[in-house]
């Protein structure tokens, strides 16, 4: 079922990689967004099903752990797109993408219904 859940979360990603890859002779990109503000929701909505997940005994110690190192990394690159002060259309995309991700992967985990949970 954790295979499921992470080719589903693929399946999210892929289709967007094409339309990332394709240079546009078209008009300018819209002006980038300031900071990461507004992204904290849905990492919040992570967090909050990770935490639940756990406390519930839904989740096991070792998913959490995923869970958490992935949401970690998920804070690393929204910090590293926002080092400029700025998040680009694309870049806050992505960032709501593997947040949403995360948390849907996570919903499913718990969803699951193991009963061999620690």
């Amino acid at each position: 079922m954790r295979a499921f859940a992470f080719i589903a979360a693929i399946a999210l990603l892929v289709p967007a990689l094409p339309a990332a890859a394709q240079r546009s002779t078209g008009p300018a990109p819209a002006p980038a967004l300031p900071g990461p503000s507004g992204i904290g929701p849905s990492l919040g909505r992570a967090s909050d099903a990770i935490r639940d997940g756990r406390r519930s005994g839904e989740l096991s110690r070792g998913e959490a752990k995923r869970a958490r190192r992935e949401r970690g990394q998920i804070d690393t690159l929204a910090d590293r797109y926002s080092a400029d002060g700025y998040l680009s259309a694309s870049e806050r995309r992505e960032i709501e993408t593997r947040a949403e991700v995360l948390r849907a992967t996570v919903n499913a985990e718990r969803l699951r219904g193991d009963t061999k949970r620690r």
